[in-house]
């Protein structure tokens, strides 16, 4: 995975872009990691597709995006986001904002554009499993997918590239991860306590022993980092207990879910 470099920008200055240049670089070096040390099928057919040519650009209040550096023919465009960048546009004030779930996302366009958040210090394996959830939105856009015009779409989407992402993290970090969903998922069921039916009380991510996360996802780089993996390890467990105890409707269930917590 690699940034192409047949077009740069005439009307910008090389000091104005090298930051982003780097941030860029960083998260799709992130990406390869993650790649190399999973070799995961669907990891690597987005790095030979949706992720296979790589334009960088940065965001701008009039024409929405200036371009950076870029191949003759994208197939998306990294967009990294730092503080000057908060009030550009609803998207930039989402990605930047200190409370945010969101370290990154994508916007449907041609080619389409992956805005993430470059202030954030966050270790390498996290961007790279970051901008693959990010891609397989892109791939499934590509490809038409979850386009039905149902009401639940988005969200069954949703679920798809988180499935994608959980399935990532447990073959990064392996028996140890296994053995973290083996303690929290009955924890959650036995908790949750559904009555016949009518659903329970989720606990709180707060709730996960951050010193089990940490053995299980190796150093950690920051403190927002800490936060990131304390929901996106709450999202899995709770997942792994929908399917436990609604296996008939779990899908829907997730998607639910998820534009309960994301609405």
């Amino acid at each position: 995975m690699e940034i192409g470099n047949w077009y740069v920008n005439p009307e910008l200055q090389p000091e104005e872009t090298a930051k982003r240049r780097e941030a860029a670089q960083q998260w799709a070096e992130g990406v390869n990691e993650v790649a190399e040390k999973t070799q995961d099928p669907e990891a690597l057919d987005l790095i030979n597709s949706v992720l296979s040519e790589i334009a960088i650009g940065q965001p701008d209040a009039e024409r929405h995006l200036v371009p950076i550096q870029g191949p003759e023919q994208p197939t998306i465009v990294l967009v990294p986001l730092f503080a000057e960048d908060t009030d550009i546009n609803n998207t930039t004030r989402m990605i930047l904002d200190p409370h945010s779930f969101l370290a990154a996302y994508y916007t449907e366009d041609k080619p389409g554009r992956m805005y993430f958040n470059a202030e954030i210090v966050l270790s390498p394996l996290l961007k790279g499993i970051l901008m693959l959830h990010e891609a397989k939105h892109a791939e499934l856009y590509e490809t038409n997918q979850f386009r039905e015009g149902k009401e639940l779409d988005h969200w069954l989407e949703e679920v798809a590239t988180f499935e994608f992402e959980f399935r990532l993290l447990q073959e990064l970090c392996g028996q140890t991860y296994k053995a973290l969903m083996s303690r929290e998922v009955p924890r959650f069921i036995e908790e949750y306590g559904d009555k016949d039916g009518r659903g329970g009380t989720l606990p709180k991510p707060a709730s996960i022993d951050t010193t089990t996360i940490d053995d299980a996802f190796g150093v950690i780089s920051s403190e927002r980092e800490r936060q990131l993996r304390k929901s996106i390890v709450w999202m899995d467990v709770t997942f792994r207990m929908l399917d436990d105890i609604y296996a008939t409707t779990a899908d829907r269930d997730k998607a639910m879910f998820l534009r309960q917590i994301y609405s």
